[in-house]
């Protein structure tokens, strides 16, 4: 019988490199497809009487809504969202809250969406007025 000297293996620690390796990108990979379907499928745009919203591919949300029906606005960000510029905008309405998250530019959007709704509800009410004094001349 012969006496054995040494007996090798595959070393394991570059094999579970290897294998991590592989797991990180491939799971990086599905993230990075989330990610562009979600740039694609999340936007807002805010017109001068209206103000009109998509969010999702496969459970889809919609927004169009005057903006007198707009109730309330918030933006929310977390660290990375105030470092980067980015945020999540709700919107209430009187029919729906719809919230767009990764919204560049959020808090500035807030703003031009409440001077907007201001503009709206001043033309309402003027219109109301011009409305009552035709009224009353009558």
């Amino acid at each position: 019988m012969e006496k054995v000297v040494k007996t090798a293996r595959k070393a394991l620690v570059p094999l579970l490199i290897r294998d991590i390796l592989a797991f990180v990108i491939i799971v990086g990979v599905f993230w990075l497809i989330g990610d562009l379907l979600s740039f694609a499928s999340n936007k807002i745009v805010l017109y001068e009487g209206h103000i009109e919203g998509k969010t999702g591919i496969i459970r889809t949300k919609k927004l169009n809504s005057p903006l007198d029906k707009v109730q309330s606005v918030s933006v929310s960000s977390g660290l990375f969202g105030k470092i980067f510029g980015y945020g999540t905008i709700t919107i209430t309405t009187a029919a729906s809250t719809i919230a767009f998250a990764g919204i560049k530019g959020a808090n500035r959007l807030n703003e031009l969406i409440n001077e907007q709704v201001e503009k709206a509800s001043e033309a309402k009410m003027m219109k109301q007025a011009q409305l009552m004094a035709q009224a009353m001349k009558q």
